[in-house]
């Protein structure tokens, strides 16, 4: 029964560290690779500070292939998801009147000329 999918944030134990990236056991006999890119946005100078073998870790399943019991994983997809779920929805005042500042000539065509007027104080 497949149990792991694609999108699946799971947790796994840390079982190897190349320079290259960290092997992570799942259950199930899966064997994840989380490739030093997948780490961090940021650069990682030495993967070997990052984590120790034994260590629990929260990834998230980017590819997996039953069939040879592998799976491709990633921290820096969790930390992306992240990141955009908390800006969706923060407007601050400042972006409001940012937006409102850039419509059609159309639409603000009154103000335009509302503007012009009292520079050259000219009366309707």
């Amino acid at each position: 029964m497949k149990k792991y999918y694609p999108g699946n944030i799971v947790k796994g134990k840390v079982v190897g560290i190349k320079p290259y990236g960290i092997f992570v056991s799942l259950e199930d006999d899966i064997l994840g690779l989380l490739h030093i890119s997948e780490i961090s946005e940021g650069f990682v100078s030495n993967i070997y500070k990052f984590v120790k073998i034994g260590e629990q870790i929260e990834t998230k399943i980017l590819d997996i292939d039953y069939e040879v019991k592998k799976a491709k994983l990633s921290i820096k997809a969790i930390k992306k998801r992240n990141r955009y779920k908390k800006k969706k929805h923060s407007f601050s005042e400042e972006k409001i009147q940012t937006e409102k500042e850039y419509f059609s000539i159309a639409v603000r065509m009154d103000d335009f000329i509302k503007d012009a007027k009292e520079r050259l104080n000219i009366d309707d």
